[in-house]
C-alpha cells in the first residue's frame, strides 16, 4: 500500500507510472504461485482468472491504454480518480498505524522476525541495486527499482496468513518491524541512490 504513495512524493507522476510497473510481476506472482503456497496446490486457471482480473493489473492496464490512445477523460471523472489517488497515501499510513498499535513486543522481537526483516529492507534492495546496477540500469527506472525492493512486508501476508490459518502471528510480526525499521531505511536508501546518482 505504501509503494504508490512514497513513489509519488519523491519522484512525482513519473515514479507512480514506474512503481506500477514494477507492482506487476510482484501481482502475478503474489496471486499465482504465492497463493499456491498458503493453500497447498497450484490451481491454473483460477490462478489464471486472480490475475487476470485483480485490480492492480486491470489498472496497470487501462491506464495504459488511456495514455497510449490519448484518452481524455472528461472532468469529473478525471477530478475523482486524482481525488481517490491523493488518499491512497493517508489510508496505507492508517492500516500500518493500526498495525503497529495491535503489535506484542515479545513475538516481534525474535530471531526469525529479524532475520525476515534484514533480508526485506536490507539485502533485497542491496542485491536489487547491484543487479540493476550490473545491467546498466541508471536514473529514476534503478531508484524506482530500489525503492519498491526496499519497502516494508505487505499486509497482504498478514491477510492471507489469517485466511489459510498460516502463521498469522509471524505474519503481522514481520509487517510491524519491517514497517517500523523502514522509516530509517527507506531515506537511507534513497540518499544511496542520490549519491549514486550525483
Amino acid at each position: 500500500f505504501v509503494g504508490a504513495p512514497i513513489a509519488e512524493a519523491i519522484y512525482g507522476g513519473p515514479g507512480i507510472i514506474l512503481s506500477s510497473c514494477y507492482q506487476l510481476p510482484y501481482c502475478i506472482s503474489m496471486w499465482s504461485v504465492g497463493l499456491a503456497y498458503y493453500a497447498g496446490a497450484f490451481d491454473k486457471k483460477n490462478a489464471l482468472k486472480k490475475v487476470a482480473t485483480h485490480p492492480c493489473v486491470l489498472s496497470v492496464a487501462i491506464g495504459f491504454l488511456v495514455s497510449y490512445f490519448k484518452v481524455s477523460l472528461p472532468g469529473v471523472i478525471e477530478n475523482s480518480i486524482g481525488a481517490l489517488g491523493a488518499c491512497s497515501a493517508p489510508i496505507s499510513m492508517l492500516l500500518t498505524g493500526m498495525i503497529l498499535a495491535g503489535a506484542n513486543t515479545k513475538s516481534i522481537l525474535n530471531p526469525r522476525t529479524v532475520y525476515h526483516t534484514v533480508m526485506r529492507i536490507i539485502v533485497l534492495p542491496a542485491a536489487v541495486l547491484g543487479f540493476s546496477w550490473l545491467f546498466g540500469l541508471r536514473g529514476l527506472a534503478l531508484s524506482i527499482n530500489v525503492l519498491m525492493a526496499a519497502l516494508p512486508a505487505g499486509i497482504v501476508s498478514v491477510m492471507l496468513a489469517s485466511k489459510y490459518r498460516a502463521d498469522e502471528v509471524f505474519a503481522s510480526s514481520c509487517v510491524v518491524l519491517s514497517t517500523a525499521l523502514s522509516f530509517v531505511t527507506i531515506p537511507m536508501w534513497q540518499l544511496i541512490l542520490q549519491r549514486l546518482a550525483g
